[in-house]
């Protein structure tokens, strides 16, 4: 009897050690012993030592550095080792010499290093990623880590109370000064004016007395005042029992009720993503928010609860103790009582954050032993059912032929194997009549206007359908997995590792033709393949630096790069619904490349030199006496209608005196300071008005400070670039042969050029 040998997999593994300062000034001598870099490797070689699967590679140390944070050179030296393949194992002594952070030390442990492929064995702490995790490993060690992370802010805390006594004595304590001073060099702790900082504090202080508002001002230099909040209100639809209870409308009026309680809130916008799991926060909505945050118009998230921000405590914690305090956001989760702008440490916070993650991978167990239990019994567990089947309804789930539409899967296997393509078949098939899945999916569950806008047939439901299993009776499972990386379901698995269940339900095709079929599939695949390869001298086709800024003026969809012919040195512009098999777009004419560009760019140069040819020149007029006069002349203006706002003012004052005193009724009063509030209203009109009119007579005159910046910026370049056509250009429209650059300062260079074309004729005049 032959015996066959199993084959272990030999982990090659860095031995990691760290002592921090703090773990030697805070503990006790004994602790401090235990945890020197010596014992801590002579632990982790103790363990090692009949760990036949284990081969120590390199030992990492990093002696003297925080665990607060994993900048530290010798783990980072690690994680380098470990992108190069050198390493595919860490061992530690352990979780606290890992790291004290728990969102970093969370996301190493849970998220990179399974999806790299790395063996994470803290010994003290029993974990081990090689061997079975049990259920209660999975909140554990999140748990552990947590705690790791109080000890380190129990020691930030007593050494903040010691720079609370330095605050006391007048020190300048913090990293960053206040914009416009900067530190002695002889003494850190005081402070003196930065010169160039301190002129632009100036200059803030000079537009706001040259009438510009503060909004105007917040805008330009991306400062932020007291800004209205935004709701964010998730659904997730994870069970039954919750359905009610968590409906968007119900989370939007309880957020929208506690809004109106408060002296400082008013509703911006509703984000809102519903049935999508807090498991991940790649959520369209969320996505949204999160742009409108960096765009300046929300600065407060408000949510039901920690729950429906996220069930991810990794990301979860991120969000609220990173990128929502670096983008100045404050933070609110109204049942769980948490404000961002209370001061002090919550712990409670990340407590309910791993709890929510522990319920959501708790329930995501349940659900996937339901769907084995289903696939052992040869029941359909995904949502749609493949075109020419439907699922039965006596609860066995099993699929069942749906004769009104398998006829059609059997004609297109004939037809791909008679030597017609994929595309081939999506047209004679739409020229018959015959509705594409989508389609027919919608009408047959009485879906109308769904099924009218529903996709027409295409190649890839041909392909989808030559490549399904189903036909033959068989049902494949597990052909993609969750990245734990991303946290998206969107990753292939290799083929050796799928759950392939044969002849459970009864077929449409036959087994001889099915993989005949697939054979001709290869076949094309291999054939694509080979033609697709470039040739050397070939170029690339060239990154598309107009992306997202084209636009087709015939059916407004996008217009993309193409080349004639596989090897074409040549390349243009088409609209990408022209190059569709349906040709759904009239316009047919494509557009050179290479003159795309030059348009583009000598639209934009043109555009800067005329910036600066006439900003100088109005510069230059607006030093002649008579313009200087003009200028004088909006400031007297001004400066008398400011008088008869302090005027007007001080009358409105006293009328309430008059009214004590009897001298007016009081519906006298009322209609005096209706008036004098109308006529307020008119002048701060006048006088906003005088101060642009103004403002175009300055000797150092700036139409729009931000554009001449940009233009100054830019000027010196020779050829067109992403982050040019970023700079100026707003929209590139192709029509007939012919293409419209439009560009983002259309509207100042109009004005700048009204400008000159009005000091031409008074200098003329």
């Amino acid at each position: 009897m032959s015996q066959i040998s199993q084959i272990k997999k030999i982990y090659h593994a860095a031995i990691y050690v760290r002592l921090s300062k703090e773990d030697g000034a805070v503990a006790s001598h004994e602790k401090t012993e235990s945890n020197s870099i010596a014992n801590q490797k002579s632990l982790i070689r103790d363990f090692l030592e009949n760990k036949n699967d284990i081969e120590v590679v390199q030992e990492y140390v990093d002696d003297g550095f925080s665990g607060s944070n994993f900048e530290r050179p010798a783990f980072q030296m690690m994680l380098e080792d470990i992108k190069k393949g050198k390493i595919d194992c860490v061992v530690t002594k352990d979780l606290s010499r890992f790291g004290r952070e728990y969102i970093d030390s969370g996301m190493y442990i849970e998220r990179l290093f399974p999806a790299m492929g790395v063996r994470f064995i803290a010994i003290n702490d029993g974990i081990d990623s090689g061997e079975a995790k049990s259920q209660s490993d999975e909140i554990i060690i999140p748990f552990k880590n947590l705690i790791n992370d109080a000890y380190c802010r129990d020691i930030s805390i007593k050494i903040r109370s010691h720079l609370e006594i330095k605050r006391k004595q007048g020190d300048v304590i913090t990293a960053f000064v206040p914009y416009g001073y900067k530190k002695n060099d002889k003494d850190k702790h005081k402070l003196e004016i930065d010169v160039y900082a301190a002129n632009v504090v100036k200059d803030i202080f000079r537009m706001k007395l040259h009438g510009k508002s503060q909004d105007a001002i917040a805008c330009e230099l991306n400062s932020s005042g007291i800004l209205p909040p935004a709701e964010y209100a998730r659904l997730s639809f994870e069970s039954e029992a919750n359905k009610e209870r968590d409906t968007v409308d119900t989370q939007i009026a309880y957020i929208r009720e506690f809004i109106n309680s408060q002296d400082d809130m008013v509703e911006v916008e509703v984000y809102a993503d519903i049935s999508v799991t807090g498991t991940t926060f790649e959520r369209p909505e969320f996505d949204r928010m999160i742009q409108d945050i960096r765009a300046g118009r929300i600065n407060t998230v408000i949510t039901r609860d920690l729950s429906r921000l996220g069930r991810n405590y990794v990301e979860a914690g991120n969000y609220i103790e990173r990128v929502f305090p670096f983008l100045d956001v404050r933070y609110i989760a109204i049942t769980d009582d948490f404000d961002t702008a209370r001061p002090g440490t919550d712990l409670s916070v990340p407590l309910k954050n791993i709890v929510n993650e522990y319920y959501s991978k708790d329930l995501s167990k349940k659900v996937e032993t339901g769907k084995h239990s289903i696939w052992a019994q040869g029941g359909f567990s995904e949502g749609t059912p493949p075109y020419g089947y439907y699922r039965a309804t006596d609860g066995s789930r099993k699929l069942l032929i749906d004769e009104e539409v398998s006829d059609n899967v059997v004609r297109i296997f004939n037809i791909f194997l008679d030597g017609k393509g994929y595309a081939g078949i999506a047209k004679t098939l739409q020229n018959e009549g015959i509705l594409s899945p989508p389609k027919y999916r919608f009408y047959k569950s009485g879906k109308i206007e769904l099924a009218e806008k529903a996709r027409e047939w295409h190649y890839s439901h041909v392909k989808e359908i030559l490549q399904g299993e189903y036909y033959i009776g068989n049902i494949v499972h597990g052909k993609q997995r969750k990245a734990l990386d991303t946290g998206r379901k969107n990753v292939k698995t290799d083929a050796s590792t799928w759950q392939r269940i044969e002849n459970v339900h009864e077929p449409i095709i036959d087994k001889d033709t099915f993989y005949k079929t697939r054979e001709r599939m290869e076949h094309i695949k291999k054939k694509h393949l080979e033609a697709s390869k470039p040739k050397a001298d070939v170029p690339n086709k060239p990154d598309n630096i107009l992306v997202y800024k084209t636009k087709c003026a015939c059916c407004g969809g996008s217009v993309l790069i193409g080349r004639h012919h596989t090897y074409s040195e040549k390349f243009y512009y088409k609209c990408k619904n022209r190059r569709k098999l349906a040709r759904l777009c009239e316009n047919k004419y494509s557009y050179d490349y290479s003159e795309v560009m030059d348009s583009v760019f000598s639209v934009i140069r043109q555009h800067m030199s005329l910036c600066v040819e006439k900003t100088k020149f109005v510069q230059k007029m607006n030093s002649r006496k008579e313009n200087v006069l003009q200028y004088d002349i909006y400031t007297k203006q001004i400066a008398k209608l400011q008088n008869d706002v302090r005027r007007i003012t001080a009358n409105k004052s006293g009328l309430y005196e008059d009214y004590r005193e009897q001298l007016i009724t009081a519906e006298e009063l009322c209609q005096y300071q209706r008036e004098y509030e109308s006529r307020v209203n008119e002048i701060e009109a006048q006088i906003t008005e005088l101060l642009h009119r103004r403002s175009l007579y300055e000797k150092e005159f700036h139409i729009d400070e931000g554009w001449e910046e940009t233009v100054n910026k830019y000027m010196a370049k020779r050829k067109l670039t992403k982050e040019l056509v970023d700079a100026f250009v707003s929209e590139i429209v192709f029509y007939d042969g012919n293409i419209e650059v439009k560009l983002l300062y259309d509207d100042f260079l109009k004005e700048l050029l009204k400008v000159a074309e009005e000091r031409e004729v008074s200098s003329n005049g």
